[in-house]
Order: structure tokens, then sequence, then C-alpha cells
């Protein structure tokens, strides 16, 4: 099994045991969004700045999952809230389905999920995960951030996308949610830790951007 990304596993961990999206939590769509245009930003491959995203890189050939996302990036310099628009806010939902099948389809390509074309009651085909690898990604989040094990910036972002989604809940108990919380503000404050402090200042910077709109 290949090593997943940061859109590949925040996708994993939003399906539920059904191998669905909540259609409830809007704000899980939201990040499922943003885990696709931070993990573009870490690799260099999108420049935000300025509340704007310019595409600077061409997509390697491992994150063909994010074709149809980058494409739509490379048409024009956008503003981050109308990404999040377009993706989460159309009518026919069709940006956000094409985003969630790529992810999922490369997800059941490694073996990581098993899928199931969506039936007529369905929006959207089901990709049912694989309950042990989602407790690897889990624990994983449990050794860096709660044990002694080295921070990865990719696991850092990944668990913050889960608290702004609201999904701790489902995965940790609430000692630990409360923990989690206390560690990433740590993070944050500590000089230990500069990329990953710069990185969560910027993600919390992009995140509030992200959610006025659904605020209001």
């Amino acid at each position: 099994m290949e090593d997943l990304s940061l859109s590949q596993e925040f996708f994993l961990l939003s399906l539920n045991e059904k191998g669905k999206i909540s259609s409830i939590n809007t704000d899980l769509n939201v990040c499922v969004v943003a885990s696709a245009l931070f993990e573009l930003s870490l690799r260099n491959i999108v420049k935000i700045e300025d509340k704007k995203t310019e595409v600077i890189e061409e997509l390697p050939q491992d994150m063909e999952y994010l074709l149809s996302f980058y494409k739509y990036l490379k048409e024009k310099v956008r503003k981050i809230n109308n990404i999040i628009s377009d993706y989460t806010q159309s009518f026919s939902g069709k940006k956000i389905y094409n985003l969630y099948y790529d992810l999922g389809q490369s997800l059941y390509k490694n073996n990581i999920v098993d899928f199931k074309e969506k039936g007529k009651l369905d929006s959207m085909d089901i990709f049912i995960p694989k309950k042990s690898i989602v407790e690897n990604i889990i624990n994983e989040i449990k050794k860096e951030l709660l044990g002694s094990e080295k921070l990865d910036v990719k696991t850092v972002v990944l668990t913050n996308l889960l608290d702004k989604s609201h999904q701790l809940k489902q995965y940790f108990s609430s000692y630990e949610k409360k923990d989690l919380k206390n560690r990433l503000k740590e993070i944050k404050n500590s000089e230990e830790n500069k990329m990953i402090q710069d990185m969560l200042s910027y993600i919390d910077f992009l995140t509030t951007v992200i959610f006025v709109p659904y605020m209001s």
C-alpha cells in the first residue's frame, strides 16, 4: 500500500461506515476541499497569497486524483471563498462529487476502501473504508500528537482539519480530544516547531476565510 496523502487521509476519515459523506455536516464538505487545496500548497504546486490561489507548478503523476481540482484552479487566479462556494454551494454538486469520486477511486485502487456504485437514492458512489487502515491513521495521530514521535506537518494539518470539521469525537475519547486541542495550541505557540507553527497559523487564517460565508 502506498503512503496516503493529506486529502486522501482526510477523505477516508470523513467517510462513515456506510461509505458516504455526511450531508448534514457542511463543514466537512468544506474541509475536504480545503484538504486538497492545502495539499497542493504543501507540495508547492499552488501558491496561496492574499486570499487568492495561483497554480505555479505542473501536477505530478502521483497526484492525478486531484487532476479535476487542479485543472479548475489552473484556469485563473481564484479567491479562496469563491473556490469553496463553487465546490460546496453549487446546485448540481458536480464539482464536489467529482472530487469525491477521484479521491475515492484512488483509495479503491490501493485496496483501502471497497467500492459500490451509487443507487437511485444515493447522491454519490459508495466507498466503504477498511477499519484497519483507518485505525492505523488514528494511531499515528496519537503517536505523534499525544506521544513522543517526531511531528509530521501532514499529521498536524490532518488533525486540525478533523477538528475544524467536528470529527475528532468520532475517533478519540473526550480526554484525547481535549489533549489534542491543547497539543495543537502548544505546537502553534512553540518556537521549536517553527515550520509547523507557521503552517497552523496559515491554516487558521485560511479556514477563517473559508468559514466566514457559512457562519453568517
